[in-house]
């Protein structure tokens, strides 16, 4: 918890996956799908651990200081202090910031909330959530309907730490959706339809997040993909900025973080748990991604 009596986010909290391969919300409450938190200086933790990921709910950012930039699918988006994103459905992204006192409001939340209603899911859910949404929409505060937008996002967050919450929170999703719409059926947001390469994309994560602590091989994640191993390198620059094998690696070291912050394994036992043949390699792996070692890391947290 923070001064605020709001529990903070945390980026280093190991994701689930479920059993379509997306990352599993750990929701504040299970029966109200709503993740409603403010963060303050993740930069300011001891290394980054999140890589590119996706998940079916959709993701509400608002920028309250400092500045960040957020990758979607292949592009990067830069947002100054006052500004926010809304991350859709299913879609890869990734907070990245070199600003160390950023502070953020996150809000992530399940869209069959407000789209339970088939007649609403059928005249909405194209603009704002379907496969001809768009993949991002950037939030400005110097347009008048996206302050407003924003202003919900931390009204959510406010609200999310408050007893009997949850109709509130219910009435301002659906305030922020209904402006969301007005906006969006104003512009012709032509999206090409779920991207063979990013579905692609998204099956080799699923693959990787599955096996990672067996044997893994560059011609499995291209099986994985229904791709050859030329295209299966090319998308992972695209997506990830890194190498198939660096991606694997990746996963592997965060899911090492888990087992050095909650268990009492060896350095040795925690290799070989995610995938990694010699305590001498995960070592050096370690070091190489974060420049200390899993002994340095866990002296860290004591």
């Amino acid at each position: 918890m923070d001064k605020s009596g709001v529990r903070e986010l945390s980026y280093y909290d190991i994701p689930e996956i479920d059993e379509s391969g997306s990352e599993r919300i750990q929701y504040d409450n299970p029966e109200f799908r709503v993740f409603a938190h403010k963060n303050y200086n993740l930069a300011n933790e001891i290394f980054p651990g999140m890589v590119i990921h996706y998940h079916k709910d959709v993701e509400l950012i608002y920028i309250r200081s400092g500045y960040a930039s957020y990758r979607v699918n292949d592009k990067v988006i830069h947002l100054e202090s006052g500004d926010g994103i809304i991350v859709n459905s299913d879609q890869l992204h990734l907070l990245i910031s070199e600003d160390v006192d950023y502070c953020l409001d996150c809000v992530i939340f399940d869209p069959e909330l407000i789209m339970g209603n088939k007649y609403i899911k059928e005249k909405y859910m194209p603009f704002l959530i379907g496969d001809a949404a768009p993949d991002c929409i950037v939030l400005r505060s110097s347009y008048a309907a996206d302050k407003i937008i924003l202003e919900g996002i931390g009204q959510i967050v406010y609200m999310s730490y408050l007893e009997n919450h949850e109709m509130e929170i219910l009435s301002v999703l659906q305030r922020v959706y209904q402006l969301l719409y007005e906006k969006m059926r104003k512009v012709d947001s032509k999206r090409i339809l779920s991207a063979p390469d990013l579905n692609s994309m998204r099956a080799m994560i699923d693959y990787i997040n599955s096996n990672y602590s067996g044997r893994i091989t560059v011609a499995g994640i291209c099986a994985s993909g229904h791709v050859g191993k030329n295209t299966c390198i090319d998308l992972f620059k695209k997506y990830t900025h890194m190498s198939p094998i660096d991606y694997v690696r990746s996963i592997r070291l965060l899911n090492a973080i888990n087992y050095l912050k909650n268990s009492e394994m060896s350095i040795t036992e925690i290799a070989y748990a995610v995938g990694f043949n010699s305590a001498s390699y995960f070592t050096k792996s370690f070091r190489q991604f974060y420049d200390m070692t899993p002994v340095e890391y866990r002296k860290e947290l004591i």
